[in-house]
């Protein structure tokens, strides 16, 4: 699983707000994450309701326009560095503040796949074991 958050940056209004509601974002500017994957029609996903939204191609897009103070983002917890304490704050919302992703690690071509991708994919597959035990 990721687990994503929503962050603004340290100087947008939702930043002093203790808690906030879906109304608070519903009028803030959303910056979201193009998906990237084979099914168009399966794109939207997560919460897209504000009125106003920026789509970016990536994370580290993202994380950018959220530092400047542009608007709020979901993103994965494991993007945000010590460094950016100063320049984001993590909001508190109503209902929880966290939301989590399954993730899938496929190895399409079985036997076809060469050793380097094979090395990668046992790498993968025993990081995401260990943290599991954890």
């Amino acid at each position: 699983l990721v687990t994503m958050v929503l962050v603004v940056g340290a100087q947008h209004p939702l930043a002093s707000k203790d808690k906030i509601c879906q109304e608070d974002l519903v009028s803030a500017t959303q910056i979201v994450v193009r998906d990237t994957g084979p099914d168009k029609n399966k794109q939207d996903a997560g919460w897209l309701k504000s009125h106003q939204r920026i789509t970016v191609d990536n994370f580290d897009h993202a994380l950018e326009a959220v530092r400047s103070g542009i608007g709020f983002c979901r993103v994965p917890i494991h993007l945000l560095k010590a460094t950016d304490a100063d320049r984001l704050v993590q909001l508190n919302m109503l209902g929880g503040t966290r939301f989590q992703i399954p993730i899938h690690l496929v190895a399409p071509k079985e036997g076809q796949t060469g050793p380097a991708a094979m090395a990668l994919y046992d790498l993968l597959l025993s990081q995401g074991q260990e943290r599991v035990g954890k």
